[in-house]
């Protein structure tokens, strides 16, 4: 959904959403019941208004049902994208199964209620759509997160679009002394995900690699990263595009507390 149509839509839900002044029973059991309804089992315009009452709403003031309903439909989205899949092949669009844009903009919503018991279907619902919010509450979850992020990286392929979710996570959940907040065990699972990475050939893969390494200040990882910063021919070898070499080596400027080349 556009912002446009975002912004037409909470218009037309002010008298009966929480910045009307009689809230109480705008958000009464009733309300919230039908909300969750809706929320599971509405379509089209219908259940777009319903995803943004329950972003106006928010996680202090939803009931548990209408918790519950934005996992399951979310859940159910997501195996229905799945069997799209199986049954057409992976070139299939997003908007052959359901709106690419409302998907997108219902997951930031389900990523914005900041439940732990939403971890699986968001790192699910990235295979077939990015968003900023998505794999930063992902990497807010922390240690939860990271078996389901690798869970994911080991289905998918390097260059399918949905590896770059989990991968965004990972970064995210160990940059800027996240590392700190981890467990040894999670430490050691992503190590073996940046070591693998730095030998892939493909570009984003690899760049992301780079700055797991950074933030883990592992030696041997650092070893990886030096050899690629000192023999930049290796990214050409291995037939990486210059956008993702020009990443990565800004990636590995910082890994190596280097200055970046012009």
């Amino acid at each position: 959904m556009s912002l446009q149509l975002r912004a037409l839509v909470l218009l037309s839900l002010l008298p009966c959403c929480a910045l009307a002044q009689d809230t109480e029973s705008v958000w009464a059991p009733s309300q919230q019941e039908k909300l969750a309804n809706d929320l599971l089992y509405a379509e089209g315009h219908r259940f777009a208004e319903a995803m943004v009452v329950a972003e106006v709403l928010g996680p202090s003031r939803a009931s548990e049902a209408v918790r519950s309903a934005l996992i399951e439909r979310l859940e159910e989205l997501n195996r229905a994208y799945d069997a799209a899949v199986e049954a057409l092949g992976e070139e299939v669009g997003l908007n052959d199964v359901f709106s690419a844009e409302l998907f997108m903009d219902f997951a930031d919503v389900v990523a914005s209620y900041e439940d732990p018991r939403s971890i699986a279907a968001l790192v699910h619902s990235g295979r077939y759509a990015s968003t900023h919010l998505v794999p930063h509450t992902i990497a807010s979850f922390g240690d939860a997160a990271v078996p389901f992020i690798l869970e994911a990286l080991a289905e998918l392929r390097p260059r399918d679009f949905g590896f770059g979710t989990p991968l965004y996570a990972l970064a995210e959940m160990v940059e800027d002394g996240g590392v700190n907040e981890l467990s040894d065990e999670s430490l050691s699972r992503i190590a073996e995900v940046s070591r693998e990475g730095l030998k892939s050939s493909n570009g984003r893969f690899l760049r992301y690699s780079v700055v797991l390494a950074g933030a883990l200040q592992q030696p041997e990882l650092l070893r990886e990263v030096e050899v690629i910063w000192e023999d930049r021919g290796i990214m050409v070898g291995r037939g990486i595009d210059s956008y993702s070499q020009r990443k990565t080596l800004e990636a590995a400027a910082k890994a190596l507390g280097r200055t970046p080349s012009p």
